[in-house]
């Protein structure tokens, strides 16, 4: 399954409490930090593959880059966590002066993390995680209860 999906043990509890132990497979999610000639210009969450699509609609839709050909080069930074940071060299001198300073593009994300200067400020965000918490089936079941009462659109899309 690799970057893109996992599968781990599960146990779903429903809403009158009964359990049933399971596979469940998640889509995998890892930040991204877009550089512009060594330069961050943000850092997004995204689910890896198609990263340098991503990059380049990202750097066009910002005005960095107008067409294909502003870009000369997009490579994963061999020296870094290789996987998670795109350095994208621009042909135009305008292309490049785009990025005169880090950007904190506006994402909307669950977690938070979208827009900030760094995976480094990922990583340590994520770190500091607290220990194991084990919830009661009941208190799992009612806090659902409560939130699908104050969430209408996730009863009809499946998300929020």
């Amino acid at each position: 399954m690799g970057r893109v999906s996992s599968r781990h043990k599960v146990v779903r509890i429903d809403l009158d409490g009964a359990t049933t132990r399971a596979i469940d497979t998640v889509a995998g999610e890892e930040p991204l930090e877009i550089r512009v000639g060594g330069t961050t210009f943000t850092v997004t969450m995204r689910t890896p593959g198609h990263d340098v699509d991503l990059a380049h609609g990202l750097l066009r839709a910002e005005g960095v880059i107008a067409a294909r050909e502003d870009v000369r080069s997009a490579r994963f930074c061999s020296d870094l966590d290789s996987l998670n940071v795109l350095d994208v060299q621009v042909t135009r001198p305008a292309a490049g002066e785009a990025v005169t300073s880090t950007r904190n593009l506006a994402s909307l994300g669950g977690c938070g993390l979208c827009g900030t200067t760094a995976v480094e400020a990922v990583e340590a965000a994520t770190a500091a995680r607290p220990p194991e918490v084990v919830w009661a089936a009941g208190a799992v079941a009612s806090a659902l209860e409560e939130l699908r009462g104050r969430q209408e659109l996730f009863d009809r899309t499946g998300g929020a």
